[in-house]
């Protein structure tokens, strides 16, 4: 889904003004992990939306490409020209997050980190920053058995800190760090 991001900048280009308009395009988890693959992917994803929005009116500010967190349905062309402007809530929603790291990996191949991550617990907590976009560190939680499995193969540890990463990333949503830790038991 490809979103236009509120708060459009007014640029000089030559003599002229222009709207420089920010998007998001969220993708999903096997279309990302295919872009992902692609050496210079997302730079050509950037420059034909550079093409599709440039007028004597406006110009391309940005693309933020991040995995998709949820089914939004819909073609290219329909989410380009009926974008929203909505005021700006970030998606924090860690079940979401979760479900999308777990389809990240599979989409990668990663079974072996995508059942781990999936048993496992997601929560995250703001710490401070400097300027409108919340900075998160994110917790993975995981059983002791399912801790110590990750940790035995840094490519496995590495492969749900990233994939958390990916999911969690938004335009206006910063990951300051994805920590693996150990579920407390209870009794």
């Amino acid at each position: 889904m490809l979103r236009l991001l509120p708060d459009a900048a007014r640029w000089s280009v030559g003599s002229r003004e222009v709207d420089a308009q920010s998007f998001e395009l969220s993708l999903e988890a096997q279309a990302f992990a295919r872009l992902l693959a692609i050496a210079g992917g997302r730079e050509r994803v950037k420059e034909a939306l550079a093409d599709a929005v440039a007028t004597a009116d406006t110009i391309l500010a940005d693309l933020h490409v991040v995995l998709q967190l949820h089914d939004a349905g819909g073609s290219w062309g329909q989410a380009y020209r009926s974008a929203p402007r909505p005021t700006w809530e970030p998606r924090s929603d860690a079940d979401a997050v979760l479900a999308a790291a777990v389809a990240l990996l599979d989409a990668q191949a990663h079974a072996a980190a995508a059942r781990v991550l999936e048993r496992g617990r997601l929560t995250f907590a703001e710490v401070s920053s400097s300027d409108d976009s919340p900075l998160r560190r994110w917790v993975v939680a995981l059983s002791p058995r399912d801790l110590a499995e990750a940790l035995r193969d840094d490519a496995t540890s590495e492969a749900i800190r990233r994939a958390v990463t990916f999911a969690a990333t938004r335009a206006r949503e910063v990951v300051a760090s994805v920590e693996l830790a150990v579920v407390a038991s209870a009794g």
